[in-house]
């Protein structure tokens, strides 16, 4: 449910800059023939069935929240979090690769020596090049944001694939093993110890 005002919305919808000023008139103008201009839900629906914006996009611009872009990169869904911060699916703003951008959240940066754990990190990532493990691209700082861009890998993790199928067979549950074993592998034989691997 819009947490807004419709004339809100498209105030914020014009601020993101996901869309030109152009194409905010133009939507507003043809939600205003519609009868939706005081539905903001139903204008972000429209736009989401379009391709203008993600759901994701879509959700934050209801809850008054206008910032997309890091740096060189839009941000287009949130898909995950963990002890350093969030992971976020991007496009590059001009060359239009989609990544995926962890971003070094802001309490993270206040404990001591986070920032040097984050740049060991960046480092270590960057040394493993193997079918089996994430490619990182780039590591870069906007303001006091840190994040590292990464190969974007679309589907589901294994806890995904569990909870969509229940029990997977024994012989795909074992090439599970196998590929994680090998990407493993080739991070030990460059002298790196992962110490937080997830089941999923």
């Amino acid at each position: 449910m819009a947490t807004i005002t419709a004339s809100t919305f498209f105030e914020i919808l014009k601020k993101s800059n996901l869309l030109s000023a152009k194409q905010v008139a133009h939507v507003r103008a043809l939600a205003t023939q519609a009868g939706l201009d005081s539905n903001p839900q139903a204008v972000a629906d429209a736009l989401v069935r379009k391709g203008l914006l993600t759901p994701w996009q879509s959700s934050q611009l209801l809850n008054n929240r206008h910032a997309f872009f890091l740096g060189k990169y839009k941000l287009l869904d949130r898909i995950g979090s963990g002890g350093m911060g969030a992971v976020f699916k991007a496009q590059h703003a001009k060359l239009g690769h989609i990544v995926a951008l962890k971003v070094v959240s802001k309490q993270r940066l206040q404990q001591p020596g986070a920032i040097a754990r984050f740049n060991r990190e960046i480092q270590a990532v960057s040394a493993l090049h193997h079918p089996n493990i994430i490619e990182a691209y780039d590591a870069d700082r906007v303001g006091d944001t840190h994040f590292l861009v990464m190969e974007y890998v679309a589907g589901r993790d294994l806890n995904g694939w569990l909870k969509h199928h229940g029990w997977l067979p024994i012989d795909w549950s074992c090439e599970v093993g196998r590929q994680s074993a090998w990407g493993l592998k080739h991070a030990h034989d460059k002298g790196l110890v992962h110490r937080d691997i997830k089941p999923g």
